[in-house]
């Protein structure tokens, strides 16, 4: 999975729900991992381990929506990472069952 992940030019990360509102970096891709977004020592973490208060609470309101809407979700999303300001469109898919 991790190779197919890493063909992908787009940033690609993986989450794990943990509880309604709390969600777990499980696996990226060397686009997340090149930008600075998300390095390999915060899988496992919580997204409030990673980020900044009120950073995380955005994004855990952003993945609440589509973990428990069962609906996928686009908006944007600006933060500063290791190689500067990031500004970009985000688009987070609800898949359920799936076997990656």
């Amino acid at each position: 999975m991790q190779q197919f992940f890493n063909q992908i030019s787009d940033i690609v990360v993986r989450m794990k729900v943990e509880t309604e509102n709390r969600f777990r970096y499980e696996m990226a891709n060397e686009s997340v991992l090149q930008k600075g977004s998300v390095s390999r020592n915060q899988f496992g973490k919580l997204v409030e381990e990673v980020h900044p208060k009120e950073y995380a609470s955005f994004l855990n309101q952003k993945y609440s929506q589509v973990s428990f809407a069962k609906t996928s979700i686009t908006f944007e999303d600006e933060s500063t990472v290791p190689v500067g300001r990031v500004i970009g469109q985000v688009d987070r898919l609800h898949l359920t069952g799936q076997k990656f």
